[in-house]
């Protein structure tokens, strides 16, 4: 019996070592990596790595192991199955943005005055029809200063286009050769101006020679009966009327007085034929006189004029005066002159709407 069995033991051993050498290679089907006569084919750059799917836990692709299944001796048949991957596709590729593809912020077209001109045409009474005509490039408007008034000098008329004309009447000028002035703006805030000047003298002349004034007169120089007198420490003068602008009839009498530190006061006149010339009570120092009449009278009743003054120190006189107003500076002081009893003149100087702070001083002499 254990003979029988050794043998049975034998035989299988010798039937399994004939398999064995009978089995042949299993044909495997085509993959990613083999062509399909059995060679190997290069990698495909285009696969990506083995799905995520496939990763076993130890983090290595998982793949199939063939399985031989064995049947009787001589009629083995092994099967096997295929390896296969699944590659994980490529996303897609970022497109680079070039910076040629960008649309480009059209340059700002400089700002610029390319032409300004003046087209002038003399009207009667010294009146000029200007005729203002431009050309700019980056402006959003214009605006045009005219140079001729005299409360606001380059007065701002309104926005005018970037390329244009205006035409204008002026009656008159209160300066002598006024400028013109043309303000490009862009939409930014910034501006740049040109100016022409215009030749255009003052309407109403000068009764003296003026030296650097460029302020035209408000009025004609009107002639006026005056008197005037010398006292210690300055001087007053009478003018029967002055006129203040030419446009205005001629105002009451005045009494104005120059002090030698320079300051200045003007007065009305107060007096009347009928009152006291003078005060028989004030007994003057030797060698000066009490002032009369209009003088005398405001002199008594002004302390002031009276301690800054001091006494008379010779007799009034009379003789014919000019008076000639001017406009002044925009918004700023008040000017006129007036002509002495020896031929001077004198410039006077005040603020618009008082005499609080006036000055004077001496411009022509005889």
């Amino acid at each position: 019996m254990k003979a029988n069995l050794k043998l049975c033991s034998v035989l299988l051993l010798l039937l399994l070592l004939v398999g064995c050498k009978q089995s042949t290679r299993p044909t495997l089907p085509p993959t990613a990596g083999t062509t399909p006569n059995g060679n190997e084919a290069l990698p495909d750059p285009d696969k990506g790595l083995t799905d995520m799917n496939e990763i076993n836990n130890t983090g290595s692709p998982a793949i199939s192991t063939p399985t031989m299944t064995f049947t009787a001796a001589g009629d083995m048949a092994p099967t096997s199955e295929a390896l296969t991957s699944t590659p994980k596709p490529h996303p897609p590729a970022s497109t680079p943005t070039s910076e040629s593809s960008l649309t480009p912020t059209p340059a700002r077209t400089a700002l610029a005055i390319t032409s300004f001109t003046l087209d002038i045409e003399d009207l009667p009474d010294n009146g000029k029809r200007i005729t203002f005509n431009w050309t700019t490039t980056g402006a959003e408007y214009v605006l045009l200063r005219p140079g001729t008034d005299m409360m606001f000098r380059y007065l701002e008329w309104g926005k005018q286009p970037a390329n244009g004309s205006f035409t204008h009447d002026f009656l008159y000028t209160h300066y002598v050769n006024p400028s013109m002035h043309l303000v490009a703006k862009a939409s930014d805030g910034a501006e740049v101006v040109q100016e022409i000047a215009v030749t255009w003298s003052c309407r109403y002349p000068s009764f003296f020679q003026k030296h650097s004034s460029i302020v035209c007169a408000a009025a004609p120089a009107s002639e006026s009966a005056a008197a005037e007198q010398s006292f210690e420490h300055g001087r007053m003068i009478w003018l029967q009327e002055i006129t203040e602008y030419a446009d205005q009839a001629p105002t009451g009498s005045h009494l104005l007085v120059f002090y030698d530190d320079g300051a200045f006061a003007r007065y009305d006149d107060t007096w009347a034929e009928g009152q006291p010339e003078s005060d028989p009570a004030l007994t003057p120092p030797t060698g000066l006189q009490q002032p009369i009449r209009g003088f005398g009278k405001l002199w008594r009743e002004n302390p002031d004029v009276h301690e800054r003054l001091g006494w008379a120190v010779n007799t009034e006189v009379g003789f014919t005066s000019m008076w000639q107003p001017e406009y002044g500076y925009a918004k700023g002081p008040r000017y006129a002159y007036v002509k002495t009893a020896d031929g001077r003149v004198l410039e006077v100087t005040w603020e618009r709407y008082s005499y609080s702070a006036a000055r004077w001083h001496e411009v022509s002499p005889p």
